[in-house]
């Protein structure tokens, strides 16, 4: 099905922003937008109308559109809604008594552990935030509901989750290494205290995130 002008703009200024190439707290304009991607500014005015909804920037009469910073309201409420799916997966999983994760996601689990349990771990920032994501993901995809799921990656795209690579960075890597590292086993193993260990990295998170 052919996308129209207003589904293209939305999805091309929406990558902008996500890559950074329209940066957080840059200012452009309707008339910018239109010249960039050759189209009308009548499409252009309805994109960014669903990305103020969604929270992305700020429509400003007379002065342009503010590409808004996260907010450390926003940002915790969107950890706590994500950490809450994970938390309610895991409660389903304990009442279905199935595993918390599939075999491949456990099995993955057990080798990363491992390599963080080395001295030193060589794994790139950016490694550790894509495996971080897909275990969430893969842990909220379990009880099969596709709302949960969708929800999940509205709130991490938000977050811009694959971006924020600071706590995965010094001075905060050694802590935020120990804490996954025990919510990882908690979920792989299938242990009781799950729910303990999702808490304390969703504080961790909200301590660490930019």
């Amino acid at each position: 099905m052919k996308q129209t002008l207003r589904e293209q703009a939305y999805e091309r200024i929406h990558h902008w922003i996500y890559t950074q190439a329209l940066p957080k707290g840059s200012v452009t304009s309707e008339a910018q937008l239109s010249q960039q991607l050759k189209m009308s500014r009548t499409p252009i005015r309805a994109a960014l109308q669903q990305l103020e909804l969604e929270g992305y920037l700020r429509i400003v009469p007379k002065y342009g559109v503010l590409i808004l910073e996260s907010s450390a309201e926003r940002v915790s409420n969107l950890l706590d809604i994500i950490i809450s799916l994970a938390m309610f997966s895991v409660e389903q999983a304990r009442f279905a008594q199935t595993p918390w994760l599939p075999v491949t996601g456990a099995a993955y689990g057990s080798q990363l552990m491992q390599r963080l349990a080395e001295p030193d771990p060589v794994i790139q920032p950016e490694a550790l935030c894509e495996y971080e994501h897909e275990l969430l993901k893969v842990l909220i995809s379990q009880n099969g509901n596709s709302e949960m799921l969708k929800l999940f990656e509205f709130s991490s795209e938000r977050l811009y989750w694959k971006q924020n690579t600071r706590r995965w960075r010094a001075p905060h890597r050694k802590e935020t290494i120990g804490c996954f590292s025990l919510l990882l086993a908690s979920i792989t193993d299938n242990q009781e205290d799950s729910r303990l260990r999702l808490l304390e990295y969703l504080q961790l998170l909200k301590k660490t995130w930019i």
